[in-house]
């Protein structure tokens, strides 16, 4: 388990969505789906952040 995946998820929580947590955390949209993609394939869930 990548633990910066799930700081990602707690920012998008946090944050309120996917744009602001990437622009929180200095990185590319699409860098937190993949991150929430990992996440969701690892634990066999998936995730609702709203």
């Amino acid at each position: 388990m990548n633990w910066d995946n799930i700081k990602v998820f707690l920012e998008i929580v946090k944050a309120g969505g996917l744009k602001k947590a990437a622009l929180s955390l200095g990185i590319h949209q699409s860098s937190c789906a993949r991150r929430i993609n990992t996440l969701e394939s690892e634990w066999g869930i998936k995730l609702k952040m709203c």
